[in-house]
């Protein structure tokens, strides 16, 4: 019994610097870091990806950053106030239409509301004079969301 113990102790060792080569060379490869995303519970993070997102018209992405139902989204599209997902990638060219999209490469941050809510605003002139319409952005379980879209004038 204790020559069997013995043999398998040394085919152990026989076989252990192998491995134990491998590991080391495998220990001293770089370690490639995978990019953070930025913290979206801050308005400055969210807003990083939310811009990226509508920018590129990425509309999945965007919807992603976006609070369901989205409240008074809907009137840019049709007579019903609030927008569903579906209804929002659909939409998305209407929603964040020209104008729209040149205010947010514009924005560095949406300016805060006294209520704790950030937004930006888009001026539209036409025919009936001036018109605008707000993006609201608010806080939810911790992170921001497009939750609202106000329109006047």
């Amino acid at each position: 019994m204790k020559k069997l113990v013995i043999a398998f102790f040394l085919l152990a060792a026989c076989s252990s610097p192998k491995e134990q080569k491998n590991t080391v060379s495998e220990q001293n490869m770089p370690v490639q870091e995978t990019p953070k995303s930025p913290d979206q519970s801050t308005i400055e993070g969210f807003w990083q990806v939310f811009k990226e997102a509508v920018l590129a018209k990425n509309t999945e992405k965007t919807a992603q950053l976006s609070l369901f139902p989205c409240q008074g989204v809907g009137y840019l599209f049709s007579d019903s106030a609030d927008a569903t997902q579906e209804d929002f990638i659909k939409n998305f060219d209407t929603i964040f239409d020209k104008e729209s999209i040149e205010q947010i490469q514009k924005t560095n941050l949406p300016q805060k509301n006294e209520d704790g809510t950030y937004f930006f605003d888009v001026m539209y002139k036409d025919e009936q004079g001036e018109s605008m319409k707000r993006f609201v952005f608010k806080q939810i379980d911790g992170k921001f969301l497009f939750a609202e879209c106000q329109i006047a004038g």
